[in-house]
């Protein structure tokens, strides 16, 4: 199996295209938090299915089925942590969107199936798969404008309020951050991976 499995190489500008296509198609309102949920179950006509004990099992937080129809979540994941969930479905979502041929060749339909997946292929490809779904779900959940545009609303709320975040960078850059990931309905380090990707440029005001 590991002879057959070919991930393709993708930059990461690459890797922003295809999240951009993919919201076009599925929610190009972009309209925030973008509805990963619903666009898994609706548009996509796949199934979520929270399953006891994956992340103690494979230390993962789930895993698509090879027909492509099914998206396993740890079940407290689930009912527990809801935007290590969404951000769990939108990775998933990566590999249906990119890697379609790599998993059709496999036999993910349970934990076992999966398993003999990740020991079958090589590291190095494996690495690759999971980069790239996790930049897929990042650049879904947080697209580069939307990004841009609510951050500086939230330094320009802080300028209004008379607050430097020159001067007190620290404490206002978690503000932010914070703030900005309610907003989107992702965690902290989802929006700070995701400026310091795309290497965001905060203005710091007129203060």
């Amino acid at each position: 199996m590991s002879e057959e499995i070919v991930v393709p190489y993708l930059h990461y500008e690459d890797l922003r295209e295809t999240a951009d296509d993919f919201l076009a198609e599925f929610h190009s309102s972009r309209e925030l938090p973008i509805p990963i949920e619903e666009i898994v179950e609706f548009q996509l006509g796949m199934n979520i299915f929270p399953l006891p004990g994956i992340k103690d099992l494979l230390d993962i937080d789930g895993f698509i089925s090879s027909d492509l129809r099914v998206i396993t979540v740890d079940e407290y994941i689930y009912t527990r942590f809801e935007n290590r969930y969404r951000f769990t479905l939108a990775h998933e979502i990566g590999h249906f969107w990119m890697h379609k041929e790599v998993f059709e060749k496999a036999d993910i339909n349970s934990i076992e199936g999966w398993k003999e997946f990740v020991t079958a292929i090589p590291e190095k490809q494996h690495n690759a798969l999971e980069y790239q779904a996790n930049c897929f779900a990042g650049l879904v959940l947080v697209p580069q404008e939307s990004l841009v545009e609510v951050v500086n609303s939230k330094v320009k709320l802080l300028d209004e309020n008379d607050i430097s975040l020159k001067e007190n960078w620290g404490i206002a850059w978690e503000y932010i951050c914070t703030d900005v990931a309610r907003t989107f309905s992702v965690s902290k380090d989802v929006v700070e991976r995701r400026v310091n990707f795309d290497k965001v440029k905060v203005r710091y005001g007129d203060k």
